[in-house]
């Protein structure tokens, strides 16, 4: 692993399918710690990475939200560093995927090396969401689609600080199907069973629900004019229409004169 032979260094398989391989030892194979191991761990089961790239300077901590009032409305938003820290995880990682589309079906990985000031105080966890939150609608449309994270912080000098960051793919969401019982045509549930509260979802959309309740719809012939109409449970009247029920009331008035 440590060997000076960069032959020795396993190909990366992009997830554009095209492949490269990695003549040049990087910044972090250089160093030749366990930090060089761990990411090259990742790389050697030859999951399709979608950018690699560095955010050069002290990694930041994803500080908390702030609060503001305005009126009699209090309002939350990010600190400016925060919200800066974040656009420029967002910038380093569009300089490497020019013309990238975020997969809305796909999973996602996450390798972060924070390389911090022996002097600072970082939290491993507060780095990493902050990373995760830069790349938030940028490598992928929701943050539901990261399912594997890893992280590790080392110190260094001053002039070395930075943050290596590595974005690839784990495969497709996992979803829960079921066939529409009025369509027949299947549709994501969400993992929704009938144990859980509201029951087991059986139709594909409120259209479809409302068609099956319309097809099992108890009928009856109206009072006045026979017309087959559909009756709700509730529904104790014996007309189809409000005029059928005035016609025939006033004919049996007319009637009983």
């Amino acid at each position: 692993m440590h060997s000076s032979d960069t032959s020795a260094f396993p190909s990366i398989r992009f997830a554009s399918g095209d492949w490269r391989e990695t003549r040049e030892p990087s910044r972090i194979e250089e160093r030749g710690d366990d930090a060089a191991c761990f990411v090259l761990y990742r790389e050697m089961l030859d999951l399709p990475v979608i950018a690699k790239f560095t955010v050069n300077g002290e990694p930041a901590s994803k500080a908390r939200p702030r609060f503001t009032k305005k009126g009699s409305k209090t309002f939350a938003y990010t600190p400016e560093r925060t919200r800066e820290a974040e656009e420029a995880v967002e910038k380093a990682f569009r300089d490497v995927t020019e013309g990238y589309q975020p997969d809305p079906e796909a999973s996602f990985g996450v390798i972060a090396l924070f390389f911090c000031r022996a002097l600072t105080r970082r939290d491993t966890d507060n780095m990493l969401k902050l990373v995760l939150d830069g790349l938030n609608r940028v490598a992928w449309p929701d943050d539901n689609q990261v399912v594997e994270v890893s992280a590790r912080k080392s110190l260094v000098p001053g002039n070395e600080a930075r943050t290596e960051i590595v974005v690839y793919r784990v495969g497709w969401m996992q979803k829960f199907t079921e066939f529409c019982l009025t369509c027949s045509k299947e549709f994501v549930t969400h993992g929704r069973t009938a144990t859980n509260r509201g029951g087991k979802r059986k139709y594909c959309s409120p259209e479809c629900y409302q068609a099956r309740r319309r097809d099992n719809a108890p009928t009856r012939a109206c009072a006045s004019c026979g017309t087959e109409f559909i009756r709700s449970h509730r529904q104790k009247s014996k007309y189809c229409s409000n005029e059928c029920g005035r016609k025939f009331m006033g004919g049996r008035k007319a009637g009983a004169v």
